[in-house]
């Protein structure tokens, strides 16, 4: 598989979006009936790159959200739909560095 995952690593103050996003994730995954491996294959990512959005490890880019979402057949916005607005607070500059 290729090895181009787009992602942010997370800073303390975007732990909470990185959970919100890994939880709906694992939900929509679960729904499917897919293993993070299956989702990993039709999305072209790693099961492990899977397992730590699942995690709320790390924040996909853009990319990674427009793949993820018609992975699972579902939009972007349906993905990111319980994901907390008020992040006003992130340093974006802290959470793009890889």
């Amino acid at each position: 598989m290729p090895n181009h995952q787009s992602f942010s690593r997370v800073n303390t103050q975007g732990n909470q979006l990185a959970r919100a996003l890994g939880r709906r994730l694992r939900y929509l995954r679960a729904q499917t009936g897919l293993t993070q491996l299956e989702l990993g294959r039709k999305a072209s990512m790693d099961r492990a790159y899977i397992s730590r959005l699942e995690r709320g490890r790390i924040l996909p880019r853009y990319v990674a959200l427009v793949r993820l979402a018609g992975s699972l057949g579902v939009s972007v916005a349906d993905l990111v739909r319980h994901a907390p607005c008020s992040i006003d607070r992130v340093n974006v500059a802290d959470t793009t560095r890889s």
